[in-house]
């Protein structure tokens, strides 16, 4: 409205209008961002907070309603789960560990998920037998 050239007054007047209506409702995009990130889809809280910011959501906001949501360990665990197709651990040979366990680790990282985490919930997924 402002390129449009409309004053600053009006503007915020608009803005403060629409969020007292419940059109404009920051906590609502991050629940639901919170939301359709679960079972397969899940992520960390580092990248759901990134998500957040990304989408315009305000950081306290974003931090609140994270502060709402399963810890990471729980939700690598049910992210693992997911895409396994099992409950583990995982039993591999000595050559097909490692493979797998890099695989998981890139996998993990992308969707936000702390090196320690990773390596702690990878080691009780998959297991080395002889």
């Amino acid at each position: 409205m402002l390129r449009k050239g409309f004053s600053s007054d009006l503007c915020d007047s608009v803005v403060a209008g629409l969020i007292e209506d419940g059109f404009i409702d920051d906590e609502r995009v991050a629940r639901a961002i919170l939301t359709s990130r679960r079972g397969a889809k899940s992520e960390g809280r580092f990248r759901l907070r990134a998500r957040m910011i990304e989408r315009g959501v305000p950081e306290n906001t974003a931090e609140s309603v994270l502060a709402m949501s399963p810890a990471d360990s729980d939700t690598i665990t049910e992210l693992l789960r997911s895409t396994y197709k099992s409950d583990g651990p995982i039993e591999l040979s000595r050559d097909e560990y490692r493979p797998a366990v890099t695989k998981a680790s890139r996998f993990l990282v992308s969707r936000g998920y702390s090196y320690d985490l990773i390596s702690y919930a990878l080691s009780n997924f998959f297991k080395q037998v002889e």
